[in-house]
């Protein structure tokens, strides 16, 4: 029994028969003798050629807000068909249906990104290899990191939502004798890696049609929208900033005759000046198309601690004023009816620079604290109003 098995896996091993070496270098020597590769695959020479693009992404590199630069890594497939390129894979023993040349050997679109961040380069150099399939299509699948300019927008930071476009372009054709094709209508993320300060929202992938002196000009646009991860931004600069705040609300709280109240207030205002100039390296240095919102906050927060340490000086400067010092009739009216309110008979009533001192602050404090609340309440109305709640897309 065991030597009928071993005949029959003979037989059939004799059977199998490949195409050879000498097989395919023939079939190389017949595609390309005679083949001009500067002349268009097509017998109609008016007619347009299409050129199919995939892009096949693999992660996000770098985007870079202060540079507008942005740097993807994937690959990007391009497919066309050239008739000069076929073959009867029965002449070459039957299964030669595919074969690999080179960009110098053939014809390739003399692809080029419309928006790159250096200078221009080839897309196809003459060392990439592309598949030729015999009924004349090919393949060519180009793995790079692609770096463009990208205009970042920083209005709504750390809220903020990019959109980037990496566009594609022939040189030298124009949409009379070649016309791209978008083979998908999105990014392909089957191999796509998660980036830890960006998530995707959206892909896009259309053909954008352009007029350069009379001529139209095909443009393979891939468009990426973003949004920021803010979980780093909430926890290490909106957090402490609220909580810089609650303290110094408290200074209104320490007894007037304290002393410590200068001594308090000065020491929050410089912890809000060193807070602030650490986080000031983490901040967008943009201008256009408008300053970030949480700019203008710091700065409300800024000034805020500014007049809250004038205010305690003033305070504690009126505590101590003498009692022989007129008090203003405004003041001296609201608080006797105050006082009136509480109880107290108004020929009994003493008014003097202390109570000025306490009505003042009780003022001061709720003028702080309405400050503070609004700014930060405007903040995070204004973001959620202006911002879109996008779900990162999944492979």
């Amino acid at each position: 029994m065991r030597a009928i098995y071993l005949v029959l896996t003979f037989c059939l091993l004799q059977g199998v028969e490949g195409y050879s070496l000498d097989q395919e270098t023939q079939l190389h020597a017949n595609l390309t003798t005679k083949y001009e590769r500067k002349i268009r695959p097509f017998k109609n020479q008016t007619e347009p050629i299409q050129i199919s693009m995939d892009f096949y992404m693999e992660k996000l590199k770098e985007f870079s807000e202060k540079e507008n630069k942005i740097s993807v890594v994937g690959s990007l497939s391009i497919e066309w068909k050239d008739f000069r390129l076929t073959w009867d894979p029965t002449d070459y023993d039957g299964d030669l249906n595919q074969t690999s040349l080179f960009v110098s050997d053939i014809w390739a679109p003399n692809l080029f990104l419309l928006n790159p961040y250096e200078k221009q380069t080839p897309i196809l150099s003459d060392g990439t290899a592309c598949t030729i399939q015999a009924n004349g299509y090919v393949t060519c699948l180009l793995a790079d990191n692609f770096e463009t300019t990208c205009s970042a927008d920083i209005s709504n930071y750390p809220f903020d939502t990019q959109i980037c476009t990496l566009k594609f372009y022939v040189q030298g054709s124009f949409a009379s004798n070649t016309l791209l094709q978008n083979a998908s209508s999105t990014i392909r993320l089957d191999l796509y890696e998660i980036h830890g300060l960006w998530y995707l929202t959206g892909t896009r992938n259309y053909v954008q049609m352009y007029r350069i002196r009379g001529m139209s000009c095909e443009v393979l646009q891939l468009e990426l929208k973003m949004k920021r991860r803010n979980s780093y931004c909430v926890y290490n600069i909106l957090l402490p900033i609220f909580f810089l705040n609650l303290i110094q609300l408290f200074v209104f709280f320490l007894p007037l005759e304290s002393g410590e109240r200068v001594g308090f207030s000065m020491t929050v205002l410089l912890s809000v000046v060193v807070f602030f100039t650490i986080i000031q390296s983490k901040l967008p240095e943009f201008s256009k198309p408008s300053l970030s919102p949480l700019t203008f906050k710091l700065l409300v927060d800024f000034l805020t601690s500014i007049f809250i340490v004038l205010f305690v000086v003033v305070i504690t400067f009126i505590y101590h004023k003498k009692n022989h010092e007129r008090i203003p009739r405004f003041m001296r009216e609201y608080i006797e009816k105050t006082k009136e309110k509480n109880g107290n008979e108004k020929e009994h009533l003493n008014i003097t620079w202390k109570d000025v001192a306490k009505l003042l602050n009780r003022w001061v404090s709720r003028l702080i604290f309405v400050c503070l609340y609004f700014n930060f309440s405007f903040y995070m109305i204004f973001n959620q109003v202006t911002s879109v709640n996008e779900v990162e897309i999944s492979k």
